[in-house]
């Protein structure tokens, strides 16, 4: 393919083909850094590439081989038609001998295997563009010139070494002589040459026994040799000189230009064995040396093997290996088997990075070769001890993290072939080195992080914020062998000294406040090194000024900066950038505990306060588990269990006079609800018991003594009860004179009147006795006379009894049984007495014409009854206390309604007696609606009428 790239009447155009954006865009700069115009193309796959193309010719293509849809090789294939670019570049990361024989069909001129740095890339393009060629990888370099070439003429006739001596000097050649056999030989393994003149018949030894002799020596058996002879002629002896092995056979007389062609030719293969056996002498090198450092993980160690490898190998007096570590501090390596004097390293060694010979290697990525220091001013003191160099930078995934430094005191000592074998063994040399810091630095953070967890478990053992504060800097400096440690803290907006260990070792007070002042102006971390300058004026005397290392973080909670961690040093460039990100875990691990600290405390707060009121409580309270074991008691608890001893995790005894309490948390253990009963202790005493869930198990039992209240209860029930029975008698006669007055004479209108009246109040007065009696009665427990009740027949009988009663107020009253049995155990009178309450209240509070609906049926093992009415409505506010003794609604649409407000509170311990529970349903201006639910009697449930 030919080279010829450029117009000179328009830029160059350079398409790069790769379908990750970023590389093709790094290519790209890297390629538009040259002295001449170029215009830089980019496709992301094969048909964007050929739309380019089509666009306009390309001088230069560079594409990726991998690529979705079409890749590199048919792209280039597809481009055969015409649009042949001038150059191909294709770049691969998998190699194969098939893939390289189809580059080699479709005529790439470069075949480049990843990685590949962008500036090996650039120099094949420059040039590509000066039409220069370069040597594609793998091919012969191109020949060097003729004084590169020493040609050993050997003869015994004076005239014809002469005449040949003078042709090789026209030729620019070097050369040396040699006048019999044994001098042949002598000069063979003296001088080296690179290519013998060889006369047949000679003094001493004839040039088939010196032929014989050298292909026999592995020293210079690789020589080629030219027979030039003027007596052996015959074809058996040409067959003879070329069985021992000579390269040509040429009989005088020759024709020089001939004989020039044949020099010339054995010369280039001469070279091209020269360069394929340095290659396989560097390649069976290179993985040897591989072998030996890959191995090695310690950088010490490594680097000591790669500078005796290094400096053995190329023959140089001593190196230098300068490594770039990850936390950008510099380590330095020497080996030196053989002192140059007047030569020092650590002198020469800051100089030649920041202005000199591996400053320049960084910055170009490149290897450099000095053949001879003299009045190159890249070097130190040149012309000095040291005059030959050869520098190569150590190419990482981060860049240059190292350079590799040969030097040797004579000139000329090393070659561009030192170059590139010195440049091959830093590239195993970088691999090796990154693996090596990559293992430090996980050595590293594994220490870290052992030693981060044996510090979080010390902080997680303290228990008081004070303590931890407090011991806190000693435990940093013991965990990761700082120098010195201080904690800063905010009090009242001033930062102050906390707490600190290794003074020793940290700088004045003064200096050490500067780092935690400025974290807790800012906010932000703080590094700072170096010197440092306290005085405003001059300094008294001429000493250094105190140097310093500081690291500072924040400790931040909810409300801001509190406080402020730092590490302390006298020397400068102690800390690094994993002791900032150490450092900032160490806040949060603090911060995490202070929080846990302050809940602890809480906690702690909460349980002396909770344990004084468990103390000073009048009543019993006992905490029990899931499985009902006890797990608190507070003294009051204790003292009601005198013939027992209560202790935690054991359960209450059975059998003991207990049973009633234990049957309470045991139904509340079951239903997981919310219990309250009253239970008789052994001593007599009555207790009302509320026993609550807790949440994830275990319930709470609260105890509160009622037995005063019992008794007064008891009481007052006895004293209602006789008190109406005493009422009912001179009322039941008071009504019954009433009733005989008007049969013993006439009356007059206002006499009928006061009798009408006095009637009326004394019925009042009655039914009022009638309900207190009715109350004392239940309250003081009377039996109930259950027997077998189909409460339809009950519903029908009270709607048939008041029916009458609904009429006169223009009211409709109706029932509704159904036809399936509703049958209940239940107290006959008790449950008319129910009914008789709710119908009348409603037919009372139902305006005149509404409607009264009584309805019965059973569903869900429960038997009902619903009164339902379309009267005044009760309003949500009275809801709750409608049930209570003498409660009434007070509103201005009832206030003429009469009534005492004990007939719910008598309905609701009637249906309480029964096990039953009572609901209501009201909106105020449409109805109300109760609700009795009462246990279906199981031996009558299957009843159904016919």
């Amino acid at each position: 393919m030919t080279s010829s790239l450029v117009s000179t009447h328009a830029p160059a155009r350079i398409l790069i083909v790769d379908d990750h954006p970023n590389t093709a865009s790094m290519l790209a700069r890297a390629l538009k850094q040259f002295n001449q115009p170029v215009e830089v193309l980019t496709a992301r796959s094969g048909p964007e590439a050929l739309e380019v193309i089509g666009q306009g010719r390309v001088q230069v293509l560079i594409t990726d081989f991998m690529m979705p849809g079409m890749n590199g090789l048919e792209l280039i294939e597809r481009l055969q038609n015409g649009h042949e670019p001038a150059q191909i570049i294709l770049v691969t990361a998998y190699d194969s001998p098939g893939l390289a024989a189809t580059a080699r069909r479709l005529r790439v001129n470069h075949y480049l295997i990843k990685p590949v740095q962008p500036e090996k890339i650039r120099d094949i393009v420059s040039q590509v563009l000066e039409n220069q060629e370069p040597a594609k990888p793998g091919a012969t370099a191109g020949m060097p010139a003729p004084s590169h070439f020493k040609v050993l003429i050997a003869d015994d006739q004076p005239d014809n070494v002469h005449l040949l001596a003078t042709r090789l000097q026209s030729e620019g050649y070097t050369f040396v002589t040699a006048m019999d056999g044994q001098e042949t030989l002598d000069r063979l393994r003296s001088e080296m040459p690179d290519l013998v003149l060889l006369d047949v018949n000679m003094p001493k030894k004839s040039g088939f026994e010196v032929l014989a002799e050298m292909r026999a020596d592995p020293q210079v058996a690789h020589i080629p040799v030219i027979v030039l002879t003027a007596a052996r002629t015959a074809v058996r002896d040409v067959r003879e000189g070329l069985g021992l092995g000579a390269d040509d056979y040429v009989t005088k007389p020759f024709d020089w230009r001939e004989l020039a062609a044949r020099v010339r030719s054995k010369l280039r293969v001469k070279h091209a064995e020269d360069v394929l056996r340095r290659r396989n002498r560097e390649l069976s090198l290179l993985p040897e040396i591989g072998q030996d450092i890959s191995a090695r993980l310690d950088i010490d160690e490594l680097s000591s093997v790669i500078l005796k490898r290094a400096v053995d190998t190329l023959a140089a007096a001593n190196g230098s290996l300068l490594i770039f570590n990850i936390d950008d501090q510099l380590f330095h390596s020497l080996y030196a088997p053989r002192a140059i004097p007047g030569w020092d390293w650590d002198k020469a060694q800051g100089w030649l990075l920041t202005k000199g010979l591996i400053g320049a290697v960084v910055a170009d990525r490149q290897g450099r070769l000095l053949a001879d220091t003299a009045g190159d001013n890249l070097w130190y003191k040149p012309g000095g001890p040291v005059r030959s160099v050869v520098c190569v930078p150590l190419l990482g995934r981060r860049g240059v993290i190292g350079v590799l430094t040969l030097v040797h005191e004579q000139p000329n000592t090393f070659s561009a072939d030192h170059l590139s074998l010195l440049q091959a063994i830093a590239s195993q040399a970088a691999i090796a080195v990154e693996n090596a810091q990559l293992y430090a630095t996980e050595h590293k953070r594994v220490n870290e992080l052992v030693a981060l967890n044996q510090l979080t478990h010390e902080i997680g053992r303290c228990t008081r914020s004070g303590d931890l504060l407090d011991r806190l800097p000693q435990l940093i400096c013991q965990a990761f062998g700082y120098p010195a440690a201080s904690l800063w803290w905010l009090q009242d907006g001033q930062l102050a000294l906390r707490s600190q260990a290794g003074a020793e070792n940290a700088p004045r007070m003064s200096i050490m406040a500067l780092a935690p002042q400025q974290v807790a102006a800012t906010g932000q971390p703080a590094y700072l090194s170096g010197g440092v300058e306290e005085r405003t004026g001059a300094r008294a005397g001429t000493g250094p000024l105190p140097t310093h290392s500081a690291m500072a973080v924040p400790i931040r909670q909810a409300a801001g900066v509190s406080g402020v961690l730092a590490l302390h040093s006298r020397q400068p460039n102690v800390f690094q950038e994993s002791d900032r990100v150490l450092l900032e875990t160490l806040a949060a691990q603090i911060v995490s505990a202070l929080e846990r600290i302050q809940l602890f405390e809480t906690m702690e707060q909460e349980r002396n306060r909770l344990t004084a009121v468990l103390r000073s409580a009048a009543d019993a309270i006992l905490v029990l588990d899931a499985d009902g074991r006890l797990q608190l008691i507070n003294p009051a608890g204790t003292r009601l269990f005198t013939d027992i001893e209560t202790k935690l995790g054991q359960a209450l005894p059975v059998g003991r006079g207990y049973d009633e309490l234990i049957a309470v948390l045991d139904q509340s253990r079951a239903g997981q609800e919310l219990v309250a009963h009253q239970i008789s202790w052994p001593d007599k005493r009555v207790f009302n018991v509320v026993v609550s869930p807790i949440e994830h198990g275990g319930h709470v039992a609260l105890l509160h003594d009622v037995t005063q209240f019992k008794d007064l209860e008891r009481v007052k029930n006895e004293f209602l009860a006789t008190a109406s029975h005493d009422l009912k008698n001179p009322l039941t006669a008071i009504i019954g004179f009433t009733d005989l007055l008007p049969k013993v004479g006439p009356l007059t209108p206002h006499q009928a009147a006061f009798l009408d009246r006095i009637k009326g109040a004394s019925g009042q007065m009655l039914e009022l006795v009638q309900d207190l009696l009715d109350l004392a009665r239940i309250d003081m427990g009377i039996e109930l006379k259950r027997e077998p009740l189909d409460l339809r027949a009950l519903v029908t009988a009270t709607a048939d009894e008041f029916r009458a009663q609904a009429a006169t107020k223009g009211q409709t009253l109706h029932a509704e049984t159904g036809p399936v049995a509703v049958p209940v155990a239940a107290d006959a009178n008790r449950m008319r007495q129910v009914l008789r309450n709710l119908v009348g209240n409603a037919i009372k509070y139902t305006p005149q014409g509404g409607q009264v609906r009584l309805l019965a049926g059973a569903r869900n093992g429960q038997a009902w009854v619903e009164v339902r009415d379309t009267g005044l409505g009760i309003p949500p506010a009275d809801l709750p206390y409608i049930f209570d003794k003498f409660y009434r609604v007070q509103a201005d649409d009832r206030q003429d309604i009469e009534g005492s407000g004990l007939g719910l509170a008598i309905v609701k311990a009637i249906v309480d007696q029964h096990n039953g529970q009572i609901a209501v349903e009201s909106a105020v201006g449409q109805g109300t609606c109760f609700t009795v639910s009462l246990p279906l009697s199981s031996a009558l449930t299957a009843e159904t009428t016919p």
